[in-house]
């Protein structure tokens, strides 16, 4: 699977991306919503997983907003360390992973996403 990996934090970014290669994932990572965009624009993906509390101009309810517009169906964990505001609109194929994690937590988000 090819998964999109937003994070700001490069040691967060380098953990969950080399768990994913470890499971056998192709990683592509995004550390600002407009790299994101532009990846998911231009490069077939098949899950994301994004930040909630990205340090960027653009917020990241927006960016969710912004992928369900180019994919209705695309599959999306979103890692916070806060409970998400009501801003945030979950919908059947989303769902939010508090952080900390580990990689048994993320390989079952993405198992119950992509089942």
């Amino acid at each position: 699977m090819r998964i999109l990996v937003i994070e700001d934090d490069p040691q967060i970014a380098v953990n969950i991306s080399a768990s994913l290669e470890d499971l056998g994932h192709r990683i592509v990572e995004a550390d600002t919503v407009a790299e994101a965009l532009d990846v998911i624009r231009g490069e077939p993906i098949d899950l994301v997983i994004s930040d909630l509390g990205l340090a960027d101009e653009i917020r990241a309810e927006t960016f969710l907003e912004a992928v369900r517009t180019l994919h209705p169906t695309m599959p999306i964990i979103v890692a916070t360390g806060l409970e998400p505001d009501e801003r945030l609109e979950l919908d059947d194929r989303m769902l939010v992973l508090m952080k900390p994690y580990g990689i048994a937590d993320l390989e079952g988000a993405i198992a119950r996403l992509t089942a």
